[in-house]
């Protein structure tokens, strides 16, 4: 049991930091689910899935913020902890295409994370065989 939490936290951790450092969010977002399969392998999933969910809450934000930058939008983002005003830089000149739409792909495998996909209108891909 304690070699599955550590396995775990580690996952979490991983996920986590894969997102600060601006990796790919697919790649955090497998890091999660991994730890919460792992959970469920180790009877532990009601006290993990909660960890995860707050996770893939911030995520659909996240996408939500992007999407509406790529449309032209002034959104409202947290930054450093601080909620802050952000626009694409100078977007009347025209240097950055917010006219054509942008797609956005989700390697998805839960339902929580196929949701975010909805929210967008993203595509979303899974390796699993629960899609």
């Amino acid at each position: 049991m304690e070699e599955a939490r550590e396995r775990i936290q580690k996952l979490l951790v991983t996920g986590d930091n894969r997102l600060k450092q601006g990796v790919d969010p697919q790649k955090a977002r497998e890091s999660w689910e991994q730890a919460l399969a792992v959970a469920r392998e180790a009877g532990l999933e009601e006290q993990i899935r909660p960890l995860v969910e707050v996770r893939l809450a911030d995520l659909e934000a996240d996408i939500r913020v992007v999407m509406a930058l790529l449309h032209g939008e002034t959104v409202e983002a947290e930054i450093e902890g601080k909620h802050r005003l952000i626009r694409l830089l100078n977007p009347e000149l025209g240097l950055i295409n917010t006219r054509d739409p942008v797609g956005l792909y989700l390697a998805a495998s839960g339902p929580r994370a196929r949701a975010a996909s909805a929210i967008s209108s993203s595509a979303f891909f899974s390796s699993s065989s629960h899609a």
